[in-house]
């Protein structure tokens, strides 16, 4: 995946990140959509290197979605990798889904940064570093 193709990508999520938390299904569509890859095992590791990128430069938040909200893992990021990837692994296969392999709510949700927000508001990728 090239530098413009990550940015592209970076800003899409973040996008739909400006009215709600966006579930890892989002992801995978949109690495789905954008590289028509098919593979589950190459998107996931895709995913993987996006989501690190975002938590390093402080636009996205990492965790689960409860009766109360959204509830931050809180994890180091190595540690938050290793854990999303085991919790992808562990979603069976469901060749009845047309839209990928996982459903809202799998693996982990994402919630965008007032950094995060004030990038996607920008929809530019001038300036945007991966």
């Amino acid at each position: 995946m090239n530098e413009e193709q990550k940015k592209k990508i970076i800003l899409s999520v973040l996008s739909q990140g400006l009215d709600d938390w966006i579930c890892f299904l989002q992801l995978d569509l949109v690495l789905r959509d954008l590289l028509n890859d098919q593979d589950r095992e190459s998107r996931l590791r895709l995913a993987l290197d996006i989501i690190k990128i975002m938590v390093k430069r402080g636009w996205i938040d990492v965790g689960t979605v409860d009766f109360s909200g959204f509830v931050s893992r809180n994890l180091p990021l190595d540690q938050m990798v290793d854990r999303i990837k085991t919790e992808a692994h562990n979603i069976p296969e469901r060749p009845f889904l047309s839209g990928g392999h996982y459903l809202p709510g799998d693996v982990c949700w994402l919630n965008n940064t007032l950094d995060g927000d004030s990038l996607a508001k920008q929809k530019s990728q001038d300036g945007l570093v991966v």
